[in-house]
């Protein structure tokens, strides 16, 4: 085990730096996050498209198109996965696994992103129940120039009616619970919060839990 975050440690310091090397190194020996878990039923998805002018949302099918490739420049660096190859990758398994890429445009310059998918092998090991064929978003990002301006809603509503499209019936989504903004953006496009989640790390040892809105836990 300790060979391995050795390896995570080195990873991440060539890859991003030795400020975020040492980031890491703190937050594996002491940290704990909390998160809402939400579910939409895909019952009412509130159309926001009258709302943005010259705004579209498009799925995108092929990871050697332009427009991916600036998903990749425009990503916001502290939630961009460290592997562009990796996320094409993902792209191109798309038809065997339903993966989806789904982009936000405003005049044809790239505004946001967000993905859905069934749990990879991340998620699905997250102590988070989820129901038979459930996807889960993750990935989302705005780009600076348009964040404030509700975008993240227009993006994600309109991800949901093209997945509600392909008879997907139900979807996962996940906040810190300190995000206000993403708390209240889920909240407005029909997301009902069904529990907490919580990771937490002493001296490289992982430990989770999930507790139900309901549980008297």
């Amino acid at each position: 085990m300790l060979q391995n975050e050795l390896y995570k440690i080195i990873s991440r310091t060539e890859k991003r730096g030795f400020r975020e090397g040492l980031r890491y190194v703190r937050g594996q020996i002491y940290s704990t996050s909390k998160y809402y878990v939400f579910r939409h039923n895909m019952d009412k998805i509130p159309d926001m498209t009258s709302q943005f002018n010259n705004f579209r949302v498009i799925e995108i099918h092929d990871p050697d198109c332009a427009l991916f490739g600036e998903i990749y420049r425009v990503w916001p660096s502290e939630t961009r996965p460290n592997d562009e190859k990796y996320i094409k990758e993902l792209l191109r398994e798309r038809s065997k696994n339903g993966i989806m890429c789904f982009v936000l445009l405003h005049k044809d310059h790239l505004a946001g992103a967000n993905w859905l998918s069934r749990p990879n092998h991340y998620y699905s090991n997250l102590a988070i129940p989820y129901l038979p064929d459930e996807y889960i978003s993750y990935w989302t990002f705005i780009v600076s120039s348009y964040r404030g301006m509700g975008a993240s809603k227009l993006l994600k509503s309109s991800s949901l009616c093209i997945a509600k499209q392909k008879e997907i019936s139900s979807v996962i989504s996940i906040s810190s619970v300190k995000n206000t903004p993403s708390i209240r953006m889920n909240l407005g496009i029909g997301y009902k919060i069904i529990g907490t989640f919580t990771e937490q790390r002493r001296l490289f040892q992982y430990r989770q839990h999930f507790m139900a809105m309901n549980s008297k836990v």
